[in-house]
């Protein structure tokens, strides 16, 4: 009895830790929507000097040193996607649209004029192999069109990418992360280190860190970024999706542009939220 009972146990805390592994991919699925709400803010300290000329218009604009900004957008979008094909691949369907950002400059509502960017379409296929191709462009099919929606949609796959083994809580993997900026204008390091830290009702929970170091010399343009951060982020396994991903990464500015130097800091935070379908 006790070694029947000593067997049970051991299978008990075997199929315990079985269910702490988990091959981790991340995908759009067939005949579902995806409604997703993206959250941006930026709190900007930032000290300009150098060029009185300059510095005296930007004073008649009500804009003194130091400044503080505060800039905040809402992206909210909808993908649907249709239904699986005998070669298995599937359309998909994205419209997004950005809300007006609101920007405050020492307290005071800024009265920059950005334009009220429409809603865009985006329709592509995912192909077999999970990858996406974009076909157009709010409706219109041409080649053009189609490398726009291409480009659009190829950064989602960038964005996080899984290691093709098997995660047990506390492994970690790390990513560079994409970013769009000529690498012959910039020394660009940026890296983003997800740890799980628990799997539970069928997410996966994950801590991240971050860091991005950049050198920008081009032209009359000197300047060096660096910044660290951590967010969270929670993955539905049934869903092969992130349900939440959130982070907050603190940046140092400093350098010259043509006749001005700067100096400032950024706490930037990202936040993203799917309901998925």
């Amino acid at each position: 009895m006790k070694k029947i009972i000593g067997l049970l146990l051991l299978f008990i805390v075997v199929k315990a830790s079985a269910q702490q592994a988990v091959l981790f991919k991340m995908k759009y699925l067939p005949q579902r929507t995806y409604n997703v709400v993206i959250g941006m803010k930026a709190n900007i300290n930032g000290d300009v000097s150098g060029n009185q000329e300059v510095l005296d218009k930007l004073q008649e604009q009500g804009i003194t040193m130091p400044a503080v900004i505060i800039m905040s957008v809402n992206t909210i979008g909808a993908t649907k996607t249709g239904v699986l094909a005998a070669d298995n691949s599937f359309p998909m369907m994205t419209t997004y649209h950005e809300e007006h950002p609101s920007i405050t400059v020492n307290g005071k509502d800024a009265p920059i004029p950005i334009p009220q960017k429409p809603a865009v379409t985006i329709y592509a296929h995912v192909l077999p192999d999970g990858k996406i191709k974009g076909d157009s462009v709010t409706g219109k099919k041409n080649d053009t069109s189609g490398k726009i929606a291409a480009k659009m949609l190829s950064s989602f796959q960038k964005h996080i990418k899984f290691p093709d083994y098997p995660l047990h809580v506390g492994d970690s993997f790390t990513q560079d992360l994409p970013f769009n900026m000529p690498m012959n204008m910039s020394n660009v390091n940026s890296k983003a280190v997800y740890t799980l830290v628990s799997i539970a009702d069928g997410k996966a929970y994950f801590d991240m860190t971050q860091t991005i170091d950049m050198k920008v010399d081009v032209k009359q343009t000197q300047l060096t970024i660096a910044g660290r951060g951590t967010g969270k982020m929670v993955f539905s396994i049934k869903d092969s999706f992130p349900l939440s991903y959130n982070t907050t990464i603190n940046m140092t500015v400093n350098g010259n542009i043509s006749t001005l130097t700067l100096k400032g800091t950024a706490v930037m935070n990202l936040d993203i939220k799917n309901d998925i379908k």
